[in-house]
């Protein structure tokens, strides 16, 4: 017997090696398989701060502003001795100087201090990409790396307490109370999104993006806000000790996968659940996190970028595939408080009985024949299906769509009764009720010629009306922005049509939608800008020179924000409710009004092309800079600005 137990133990150590081995392998095969939906999930776990934020941390090294260091700053004046020979100044270097400032010497000193900054900053900041001079995120960046939104916190406070000393006291007890309660409310919390998301892209080939959302959807935020909350208060108690904190970090480390198994579990529940499961797996989780090293390590050298985009997911992946792995290891010692992990359509799927049972109405629609679909032309079907676009919208047009979107909803429910997705309704927490139905509200829509057409008018006359209204109030006056003399600029109206055709695939996709729009928009403005200043003689309509990320002063970060924000609300909001109501419109009546009013911006068109719209508040922005070239290397002389 004796001689048996060394060969035993060798056999589970080896054992364990290639349990280790596997759990990665397998975590890379979930990774490929849900690419898309892993990544955005840890993209906003980088952002929020909940994990992985040292790739974000990273990524802002590359993207730097280059906001140099001032000299010592003392009762507002700057001074030649360098406070620090080298890097940037922090956040929180700036926030300190601030409201430093204003505990000793009263507010007016912290708006002095954070005024110098300020103006250090900005005159010192020598890449033109990274302008600091105009548009709200230049005046964004500046207030917060200037510490000035602090002063005027304070000031607002000060109203309040009548004393500038009370008032700093006040602002900072209540910023970390904020802080506190966006890390307990929202950062923590999701950490059990993101394991949830995880979880169910091990069992099923289809996870909705609506997983991210998963604890706000069950109606249990509260209830896993307390769980994170008391784990954090443990783990800083703990980390008072000489090793409590590091001990603890991994007794503590499965509590997100198991609220995402269970969210009505209560928090010492969670918690003591986990710390059960880790115990004798403390060490082997620090080794298995240090075969991920090299990942880190590659992450910094990318300044971020391998994480967001593979190492992250990676990472996650096989956390989960650890704790599922841990999960199964006491259920089967039968460890106290594994019972609470219930959810068993994680791990495996449903029986074809209980999904014919809760989703009878759909198994039901799938049973029917298929509708036999109104005859269409192959080559209007291409139109419809990649552009969205139709010739006019007629009664058989109509039944073609219900009919399609009826299959698809059918498809849909396909790929649950295959169990090929998580069943909701067979879940404790299950809320999705809804039948099949044909919903009035499709965004996913086909537009007839026409509707296109009034669409680019619509949203050109829009454009120019916020074109102008921001010059009013910016300087007073409204003036008829724009190339053209009528009441349209069509780089607008072009946008808004090329969304809705070019990215007719991507609907579906609201997130890939955004950014494919903030490319596709800011390409259109990029080329629209620099055709405009090679057949005019470098003259520009716009320019956002001085812009925070900008590119040539062409295009800004500001603009393609607002672009992607605008262009996803017209697909998914403004052009079906136009659509909608323009179909309540007889066709022979509103058809030759739009005829009208294209063949009017047409002739606006041809006369401007050699009689452009100009004067000023609309190109005298270019008065003072030369003509650019097409790579910007021409700048304009010191001093002017656009």
């Amino acid at each position: 017997m004796g001689s048996k137990d060394p060969a035993s133990g060798s056999e589970k150590k080896k054992k364990e090696k290639v349990r280790s081995r596997d759990l990665k392998k397998r975590g890379r095969a979930v990774l490929k398989t849900h690419y898309r939906i892993l990544i955005v999930a840890c993209l906003l776990g980088s952002l929020m701060g909940t994990m992985f934020s040292d790739s974000i941390t990273n990524l802002k090294s590359l993207i730097s502003t280059g906001s140099p260091v001032p000299p010592l700053l003392e009762e507002g004046e700057v001074k030649e001795e360098p406070l620090l020979s080298t890097g940037l100044l922090s956040l929180n270097q700036s926030a300190s100087y601030v409201v430093t400032a204003c505990l000793e010497d009263g507010l007016n000193a912290g708006s002095t201090v954070s005024g110098a900054i300020r103006d250090y900053q900005v005159e010192n900041a020598d890449n033109p990409a990274f302008g600091r001079t105009r548009g709200v995120m230049a005046s964004l960046v500046n207030s917060v790396s200037s510490g000035a939104l602090w002063v005027t916190w304070i000031s607002a406070v000060r109203n309040i307490a009548h004393s500038d000393q009370a008032a700093t006291v006040i602002a900072i007890v209540f910023a970390m109370l904020l802080d506190l309660l966006l890390v307990i409310f929202v950062r923590e919390v999701y950490a059990a999104a993101m394991a949830r998301t995880a979880l169910e892209c091990r069992t099923y080939g289809h996870v909705p993006y609506t997983r991210i959302l998963y604890v706000q959807k069950v109606k249990r935020w509260f209830r896993t806000t307390l769980t994170f909350a008391l784990t954090d208060i443990l783990t800083i108690l703990w980390s008072l000790t000489i090793v409590g904190g590091f001990i603890k970090y991994f007794s503590y480390f499965l509590v997100p996968w198991i609220v995402a198994e269970n969210p009505d579990i209560r928090p010492r529940e969670a918690i003591t659940l986990s710390r059960r499961m880790m115990k004798g797996h403390k060490w082997d989780l620090f080794v298995k996190m240090m075969t991920f090293v090299g990942w880190y390590l590659l992450d910094m050298i990318t300044f971020g970028l391998s994480g967001i985009f593979y190492s992250n997911a990676y990472t996650l992946s096989t956390y989960t595939e650890y704790y599922a792995w841990v999960r199964g290891l006491a259920k089967a010692q039968g460890i106290e408080g594994t019972e609470l992990l219930n959810d068993h359509l994680l791990y495996e799927k449903a029986p074809q009985e209980a999904l014919d049972k809760a989703y009878a109405k759909e198994k039901k629609a799938l049973a029917l024949p298929p509708a036999e679909m109104p005859k269409r032309n192959k080559g209007l079907t291409i139109l419809a299906e990649w552009f969205g676009l139709i010739i006019r919208r007629s009664p058989e047009e109509r039944a073609y769509e219900q009919a399609l979107e009826a299959e698809n909803q059918k498809r849909e429910a396909g790929v649950i009764l295959a169990g090929d997705a998580y069943p909701d309704r067979l879940s404790a927490f299950g809320n999705d009720q809804r039948s099949l139905k044909f919903e009035g509200f499709n965004y996913n829509r086909a537009y007839t010629v026409v509707i296109m057409c009034f669409l680019f008018l619509l949203f050109s006359f829009v454009g120019w009306i916020w074109e102008g209204s921001l010059h009013a109030i910016e300087e007073g006056n409204f003036v008829n922005r724009g190339v053209l003399h009528g009441p349209w600029i069509p780089i607008y109206g072009t946008g808004c049509v090329l969304v809705l055709l070019l990215l007719k695939k991507l609907r579906r996709m609201p997130i890939a939608h955004f950014f494919a729009t903030v490319l596709l928009c800011g390409t259109v403005e990029y080329l629209t800008g620099l055709v405009l200043e090679l057949t005019h003689d470098g003259q520009r309509w716009w320019d956002y020179s001085g812009y925070f990320m900008n590119i040539q002063g062409r295009v800004c970060l500001e603009g393609l924000l607002v672009f992607g924000i605008v262009g996803s609300l017209v697909v998914y909001v403004l052009a079906p409710i136009v659509d909608s109501i323009v179909a309540r419109i007889p066709a022979g009546a509103f058809v030759p009004v739009v005829l009208v009013l294209m063949g009017i911006y047409l002739v606006d068109d041809v006369y401007s092309a050699s009689h452009p719209n100009m004067g000023a508040g609309i190109t005298d922005i270019s008065r003072a800079m030369p003509a650019p070239g097409i790579f910007g290397t021409e700048t304009p002389p010191p001093g002017q600005r656009a």
